[in-house]
């Protein structure tokens, strides 16, 4: 490493926006790999979803309705009905029927699977489910699929699992127990070119269209379908979801729904056909959700913190209501562009750190640490010599319009301060007034004018020394023998007049460039 970047990174290092810059970053960072954070950006997303319109796919749903109509002694609805229902979807022009409900048993009667088999033929593009069989296996919980029986096996287009796998249904399922999601299948079976020799186990999250009870996929009960109370073309060359939607209380053992995002918010478990169809739309329009690689998302967060700290920074000297509007703005503008990205090209982050948790720490931060006001010159001076030459020279600068730093407090003892330190690092030019005993005391580590000195030299301030009358850089005594006074020296220095005060402030302004 070369010495001129040592000394970059080191000035830059000790400056206050680089502190609060990193701190802000490393805040993110740690709050994008959170799991529980990133699984409530994506909650929250869809409290913001906006619209979306399917036109090609509908919902037929079996209900507490349809058993009272049509369920049998048993309270079953049977199979004679689901092949009434496939008959009617034939006749109608239905494209491919995913038929949610599972035939892995045959009937007592013979005859009765046979017309199944037969609808099912007829309809020519069904996908059929497995069972699911549990068991435990040397104290090990072992799940097995059980396909639809062979007769109906060989009258569908396919068959697959419709296992839905964690407590809040985030992701499009992949393979179980060896066998293709029957989304996939799906999938497959309409898109062949595209899903054929396509990877089913990527990491897919859902998108969904809207809440369960907001009707965004068009549907009808299973005995309105049956009976014909649907507009008409309401199936034609439309993808049929044909599943359950049964209320706890009265079929508790067909239930057959799921928590989503919207549960997390007062929103009902949704039915499992209607993850299936958002799954299927998903991926037919290549809109499922892809996550953003972790290093993206801790650059997104290194990015974000050092756009919300240098801006509330910037405008730390600003009345509190103006810097909390300001966090608060960047927090909402964050929160817009992520659900734009997400909802427009499919790709979404853990947000929610980085917009509300780097913000507040930034705005915490700046808060402690505001940014020193923007002074043209810092001045540094020994009170008992040079104070009244000091504030002469302040009053002067002030008088033409530029703000000057000065600490007319003593500086013989006392606790280092370190404001004093930022005002000198906010201050474009260094002015330290030099008079025969000034640098005297400067032998001693703790004193005041040395560390302002050494403290100006590091950050590398534009230096211009004000010399009184009588100091001599090469004087034998007063002046000690250190590295800050070598440098020091090597400065253009400025003799200080009393009788030409007004010709010595306008040499003054002309080397700190001032008007």
């Amino acid at each position: 490493m070369s010495k001129p970047f040592r000394t970059w990174l080191y000035k830059t290092s000790r400056r206050p926006l680089f502190r609060l810059v990193l701190i802000t970053a490393a805040v993110g960072i740690l709050l994008v790999s959170f799991t529980p954070l990133e699984k409530l950006s994506y909650d929250l997303s869809f409290l913001a979803r906006p619209g979306v319109t399917v036109t090609n796919a509908v919902l037929v749903y079996a209900n507490n309705e349809t058993l009272d109509e049509l369920g049998d002694e048993h309270g079953d609805l049977s199979r004679t009905n689901h092949a009434r229902l496939l008959d009617r979807l034939a006749k109608d022009g239905a494209g491919l029927v995913f038929y949610d409900f599972v035939f892995s048993e045959s009937n007592r009667v013979p005859e009765i699977d046979e017309t199944l088999a037969r609808a099912i033929a007829n309809q020519e593009s069904v996908i059929l489910m497995a069972a699911v069989e549990s068991s435990t296996e040397g104290g090990i919980h072992v799940e097995r699929l059980i396909p639809p029986t062979r007769q109906f096996t060989q009258a569908a287009k396919g068959w697959g699992h419709a296992e839905l796998f964690g407590k809040v249904v985030r992701e499009i399922s992949r393979d179980a127990d060896y066998q293709h999601y029957a989304v996939w299948v799906a999938a497959t079976q309409i898109q062949p070119q595209k899903f054929t020799n396509a990877n089913p186990n990527l990491d897919r999250w859902l998108n969904y269209y809207g809440p369960p009870d907001g009707e965004v996929i068009p549907r009808c009960s299973f005995q309105d379908a049956l009976a014909g109370h649907v507009p008409a073309g309401f199936f034609a060359n439309k993808i049929v979801f044909v599943g359950q939607d049964f209320s706890l209380d009265k079929a508790a053992r067909l239930k057959d729904t799921f928590d989503t995002p919207y549960s997390l918010f007062g929103g009902s478990p949704m039915p499992g056909v209607e993850i299936h169809a958002t799954a299927l739309l998903n991926l037919l329009r290549d809109d499922w959700l892809r996550l953003a690689p972790l290093e993206w998302q801790w650059f997104g967060a290194a990015v974000w913190g050092m756009i919300s700290a240098g801006v509330l920074y910037s405008l730390s000297r600003k009345p509190k209501f103006i810097l909390g509007l300001t966090a608060a703005l960047g927090t909402v503008l964050l929160c817009a562009v992520s659900l734009y990205v997400q909802w427009h090209a499919h790709w979404w982050w853990s947000w929610i750190g980085p917009a509300f948790g780097q913000t507040a720490t930034a705005l915490f931060l700046v808060s402690r640490s505001p940014k020193p006001d923007p002074y043209v010159a810092f001045i540094s001076y020994r009170t008992e010599e040079d104070g009244a030459a000091a504030l002469l020279i302040a009053r002067s600068l002030s008088d033409r319009g530029h703000k000057t730093f000065l600490d007319v407090r003593s500086l013989h003892a006392g606790k280092f301060d370190e404001q004093l330190l930022r005002e000198i690092e906010a201050a474009t030019f260094f002015i330290p007034i030099l008079s025969p005993n000034s640098l005297a005391r400067c032998v001693n580590e703790d004193d005041w004018v040395l560390k302002e000195i050494t403290h100006a030299l590091s950050h590398g301030k534009r230096i211009v020394p004000i010399l009184k009358s009588g100091f001599n850089f090469d004087a034998k005594e007063g002046v000690p023998n250190l590295p800050q006074i070598t440098e020091l020296r090597n400065y253009h220095g400025l003799p200080y007049s009393n009788s030409d005060f007004e010709g010595f402030m306008r040499r003054l302004t002309e080397l700190l460039k001032l008007p």
